[in-house]
């Protein structure tokens, strides 16, 4: 198989030739840091103690205490 790659102007002939623009400078790698390391992933067990500890506080009904004593 083959494939056709046009890079020019699209005219036959021109008194100027065609060259395609210099490729950027290659940027800098990323810095190590803690945004781009990988990290281990926590055990089943972490990860039930993290949510247990992090549930919404429930609400406990007081029917026992007697507002109205008087």
């Amino acid at each position: 198989k083959f494939g056709n790659f046009y890079v020019g102007y699209g005219q036959k002939l021109s008194k100027k030739s065609y060259a395609p623009p210099m490729i950027p400078i290659i940027q800098e790698q990323y810095k190590i840091g803690p945004e781009v390391m990988e990290m281990q992933e926590p055990s089943y067990e972490a990860e039930e103690a993290y949510r247990i500890a992090h549930l919404p506080p429930t609400i406990v009904a007081h029917d026992d205490v007697d507002d109205d004593a008087g």
